[in-house]
């Protein structure tokens, strides 16, 4: 039962731990060419209609948008029926197909099938991870009352909690901090729920975050548990949270700190909560490119002859105007390329 958790937790992409919850991860193009994978093996037509029946059934079931998981269902079981994974032959070729072709209906930067290999706890671990990163790469005072702090990975536990009080206490009378998550790809709330409270002085709400109620009511949801996220009323078919923030009864001394948040291409998934956070309540500057795009959490299912597949099964928008970031990324308030992102931060926090 604890591995189990652990790994919906994870796949939640809040993972987001990420999200974004384990809200949001956004999926790994490279997963395919880890050293620890065996080859592809092959698969014969009746297994692959097995596969195929079962990743329409999940879809329709509990993708996120319940008119896209019908649509996803339609064309798998059209695709099956002309006999289209009938002569793949290979468990690679019928993953990266099927992921193709999902992404020819609607494309979801984390919806990916994935063959029958690296489903352990530790390859699940890693897939959402990036590999062995540690969460907070460095922190460091850039010039009187500069803070910085790298995250590369919205991770969770106790190295990562650490890491977040270590620089809430060093950093505390920074008049200014620079976030950089440009290399980051996603993960769980955990790092925001540590950082927002010093951050905010007031309690209130940040985002809503939507997930198909039929994965609630199954016992899969993947955002159950994350404290921060509040139920609120909402329309048949959905669970519907708040994400709100109560300000700390301690705050460290950033509360008043200019926030800058620097973003590349790649800030994906759960990176790209904290970003719409910051840019909907003004709480702080984003600095660089528009983000990756991949807002939709979801978990990892299993499917049969050892494939599985991340299924998105929730959103996550701004309240004010309904609007999520899935395909379209989040722009910064001040564009700049990514290498020169620090730079333009550092320009616009000196003084005068």
């Amino acid at each position: 039962m604890a591995k189990r958790f652990l790994a919906k937790a994870i796949m939640a992409g809040l993972l987001a731990l990420p999200v974004g919850a384990v809200l949001h991860s956004q999926r790994a193009e490279a997963v395919a060419a880890r050293k620890d994978a065996p080859d592809s093996r092959p698969i014969d037509a009746r297994e692959a209609g097995e596969v195929v029946a079962d990743l329409a059934r999940l879809l329709e079931a509990s993708y996120v948008h319940a008119e896209t998981g019908a649509a996803y269902a339609r064309a798998l079981r059209e695709a099956q029926a002309a006999g289209h994974y009938a002569g793949i032959g290979d468990t690679d070729g019928l993953a990266r197909r099927l992921t193709e072709d999902l992404d020819a209906v609607s494309p979801d930067r984390h919806l990916r099938v994935l063959p029958p290999r690296g489903t352990s706890l530790k390859s699940l671990l890693s897939f959402f991870s990036g590999g062995s990163r540690e969460s907070v790469a460095r922190t460091a005072w850039l010039a009187p009352g500069v803070a910085y702090i790298e995250i590369k990975e919205f991770g969770y536990g106790r190295a990562t909690n650490a890491a977040v009080e270590r620089f809430l206490a060093e950093f505390a009378g920074a008049q200014t901090v620079v976030i950089d998550v440009r290399e980051c790809r996603g993960g769980t709330p955990i790092i925001m729920d540590l950082l927002f409270p010093h951050l905010f002085a007031e309690p209130r709400s940040l985002l809503t975050i939507e997930t198909r109620a039929a994965v609630t009511e199954a016992g899969d949801d993947p955002i159950e548990r994350v404290e921060s996220f509040r139920r609120v009323a909402g329309p048949p078919g959905i669970v519907r949270r708040e994400h709100r923030v109560e300000p700390a009864a301690k705050p460290a001394g950033i509360r008043d700190a200019r926030i800058f948040y620097l973003t590349s291409a790649r800030t994906a998934s759960a990176a790209e909560h904290f970003a719409l956070v910051l840019k909907r309540t003004g709480r702080g500057t984003i600095v660089g490119e528009t983000t990756a795009g991949a807002n939709h959490y979801g978990s990892r299912r299993s499917l049969p002859h050892g494939f599985a597949v991340f299924v998105p099964v929730g959103r996550t928008y701004n309240p004010d105007d309904g609007r999520d970031w899935e395909g379209v990324g989040i722009a910064p308030d001040v564009p700049a390329a990514s290498g020169e992102a620090l730079d333009t931060a550092l320009r616009l926090a000196r003084p005068g």
